[in-house]
């Protein structure tokens, strides 16, 4: 049964506020686990429900955070609090080795459905603190999401035929560098030359002058260039 926060007196507060320093010398889980059923069970009795009810609770962590030998303010202790009776609703929570206590904390003003889906796309994607907050506020719907935006079917085209002429030039620096000509001997080179220039033909557009004909005209160049030697 929850206690009337009202009827916390002043010692135990001081006693908690000194017993958060100390513990504030933890962290991770520790820390934060430690710190939030130290203030429900000290001050709502270990009543989950008084603590989601909000009765008092303003009142009761002001006045913690108002003592001086309290080293957290009134909002990290309500987070540790929400922290640790979010992990008495579903204790899996402690066990997803990616997620800490700050993932956590921002996603306690969702419904326990919706956090418990949100925390486990957090972790398969690995997510960073600050990436789950952005993700909570598209859930709420202040942010909307931007779809990725899709090369254009030019762009797909440009990008192939730099590949291709970079890897073409590339390839004959080699032999020019390597001096062994000899290797551009034999049918099979011949051949995949051939198919390349096939290929360029066939999507070269007489009197084109756009950014991707001039690529196709320079990358033709370079094949003539190979056969030449």
């Amino acid at each position: 049964m929850g206690r009337n926060v009202s009827d916390v007196t002043d010692q135990t507060v001081v006693r908690v506020a000194r017993r958060v320093h100390e513990i504030d010398l933890l962290s991770g889980w520790s820390r934060t686990l430690a710190i939030g059923k130290l203030i429900l069970d000290e001050f709502f009795g270990g009543d989950t429900s008084a603590w989601l009810s909000r009765r008092g609770r303003e009142s009761s962590l002001r006045r913690l955070a108002a003592r001086p030998e309290c080293p957290l303010e009134k909002s990290a202790l309500a987070e540790a609090v929400g922290v640790y009776v979010a992990v008495l609703d579903d204790p899996g929570i402690q066990a997803r080795g990616t997620i800490s206590p700050s993932h956590v904390a921002r996603v306690l003003a969702l419904e326990p459905t919706t956090r418990r889906r949100l925390l486990a796309e957090a972790e398969e994607q690995g997510m960073s603190v600050r990436g789950l907050a952005l993700r909570v506020r598209q859930v709420k719907g202040y942010v909307r999401s931007v779809p990725t935006r899709q090369p254009s079917t030019r762009r797909k085209v440009l990008n192939g035929v730099q590949e291709g002429l970079a890897a073409l030039r590339s390839a004959r620096l080699f032999v020019e560098e390597s001096g062994e000509w000899s290797v551009l001997d034999g049918p099979d080179l011949a051949r995949l030359l051939c198919q390349f220039e096939e290929e360029l033909a066939l999507m070269r557009k007489p009197g084109g002058r756009s950014d991707v004909q001039e690529l196709l005209h320079k990358t033709c160049e370079v094949a003539l260039h190979f056969r030449a030697e």
